[in-house]
């Protein structure tokens, strides 16, 4: 959401003042497909989450693949814990992005996940591997496909298209104005969710002599 601290304590206590409910555009815990995965009886306990791909825009994008982490284990409180990262321009002027890998993990270490994208080319996409106790599922939504891998069964192979912004947007707007919530992330989580990133992030940039966090 911004790229310094103070200013989303600011931003939430001057909500909380004005008394105005808000939410986050962290998009994937409101689909469909994602919210049946968060359902972790499904494939019995959820052990960890991967995302890996080429040119994905990590430091952009890293606070999705967390905000579904939470989403899915109903924790806020996590770390990231090791880089090995290298800075590149962004795609917006003055932005900076991150290739290499980055490792953490929620519940005090319980929870491991890891951000991995590499610079090669110019095709990009993202897979997003879900370790559970009974099945392992690899999510390729722009490749379009994902796959259901278990012990003792074939791995399954589905379609899937996830939907566009523009044919969701009006739907979180209907469930505001019916029930006054929305699937959303509330502000105030996403804040406890935003913070540690953005703190470790700041740390990486520091480290090669960039002031603040340049991402977008």
């Amino acid at each position: 959401m911004f790229q310094n601290p103070n200013e989303y304590l600011k931003i939430e206590k001057w909500l909380l003042k004005k008394n105005i409910k808000s939410w986050v555009n962290c998009w994937r815990r409101a689909v469909p497909f994602f919210q049946e995965l968060v359902n972790i009886n499904q494939y019995g306990n959820f052990i960890s989450l991967s995302a890996e791909g080429n040119n994905w825009g990590m430091a952009s994008n890293a606070i999705h693949f967390i905000d579904l982490l939470s989403c899915i284990t109903e924790l806020t409180d996590y770390e990231l814990t090791e880089n090995n990262i290298e800075i590149i321009t962004g795609k917006r002027i003055n932005y900076s992005e991150f290739v290499g890998l980055i490792k953490g993990s929620f519940g005090s270490g319980l929870i491991p996940f890891s951000f991995e994208s590499s610079n090669t080319g110019e095709d990009a996409y993202c897979e997003i591997t879900l370790e559970y106790e009974n099945k392992t599922l690899i999510i390729n939504s722009g490749h379009g496909w994902w796959i259901e891998k278990s012990f003792n069964n074939h791995d399954i192979k589905h379609k899937i298209k996830l939907p566009n912004q523009s044919e969701i947007t009006h739907l979180h707007i209907k469930n505001l104005l019916e029930i006054g919530s929305c699937r959303l992330t509330p502000f105030s989580e996403s804040c406890k969710l935003h913070l540690p990133m953005i703190d470790y992030f700041t740390s990486i940039f520091k480290t090669n002599n960039i002031l603040g966090c340049p991402i977008t």
